[in-house]
């Protein structure tokens, strides 16, 4: 029995030697952590705070420009100035109406320089036709022919200065236009020309009976020319469809007397189904 008891404590002390041994909360102290291993996470911080300055903050980018936007300096320092659009390089072309306005006050100018050419042309055959009667009148022989050469021309300068004038044309109204062949309404606008001299009305939608109340300036220089005007028909898909026209002629018309009136239309050629009036006022000064 005692060699039992003695061969069992010899057993207990080996395994206790080869066993791990458990640490108690009230007994030695736990093992410490282990240091992290060499070119780990801490020597790369380390490394990026000596060479790049990693800790700071980079400093804030400055704000964009307003040219950037296609915008001037807005409420720059000193000057005041409210935002605006960058100014192109070339000016915008110019409008339809202000074309025609230029147009029309070239035409008032080169109208006014030829009355003014004609009447001195005028006062000058005046003068000398005097100046040749005062001769003939201590002459006993005076100079008929070219007296009547003179009274002559100065009846040609007086015909030619009368049949400058300017013309003031009211496309007013139309009624009963030939009607659409699927709505049965039209898209009407008018188209004035004077020789060279051209004009046109807007459109006015889906109606057979368009009023325009439109005015329009020619400068007339020969009593031989007409006033044609001619109403179409706007469409988008197709060209557009004549309406019908009317013609006056210019002899027709009265210096100083304003002529209103319905005329009907005409078509292009006889038998073509055309319908319907249009209301003009005349003006010649």
């Amino acid at each position: 029995g005692h060699n039992s008891s003695s061969n069992l404590h010899q057993r207990n002390t080996m395994d206790a030697q080869h066993s791990p041994q458990l640490s108690s909360p009230y007994g030695t102290a736990q093992p410490q952590r282990p240091p992290p291993p060499s070119g780990g996470f801490g020597e790369f911080m380390a490394k990026a705070d000596s060479s790049t300055n990693l800790g700071t903050m980079p400093a804030r980018p400055p704000p964009p420009s307003m040219d950037s936007f296609g915008l001037s300096n807005v409420n720059a320092p000193g000057t005041g100035n409210s935002p605006s659009f960058v100014q192109q390089s070339q000016a915008p072309p110019q409008s339809d109406w202000q074309q025609k306005e230029m147009e029309l006050r070239r035409r008032e100018e080169e109208f006014q320089r030829q009355r003014e050419e004609f009447e001195r042309q005028k006062q000058e055959h005046e003068r000398e036709m005097e100046r040749i009667r005062r001769e003939s009148m201590n002459q006993q022989a005076p100079d008929n022919s070219r007296l009547e050469e003179l009274q002559s021309e100065l009846s040609q300068l007086r015909e030619t200065q009368s049949s400058l004038s300017k013309l003031k044309l009211d496309v007013i109204s139309a009624r009963n236009l030939l009607p659409g062949t699927i709505t049965g309404l039209r898209n009407p606008y008018a188209i004035v020309i004077v020789d060279n001299q051209k004009e046109k009305t807007t459109v006015i939608k889906r109606t057979i009976h368009p009023t325009w109340n439109t005015e329009f300036a020619f400068y007339i220089e020969n009593p031989n020319w007409n006033v044609n005007v001619t109403i179409y028909d706007r469409s988008k898909l197709t060209h557009d469809d004549f309406l019908g026209k009317v013609v006056v002629p210019i002899r027709q018309l009265q210096r100083g007397v304003r002529r209103e009136e319905w005329l009907s239309l005409q078509p292009k050629k006889a038998g073509a189904n055309v319908s319907g009036e249009i209301r003009l006022g005349f003006m010649l000064t």
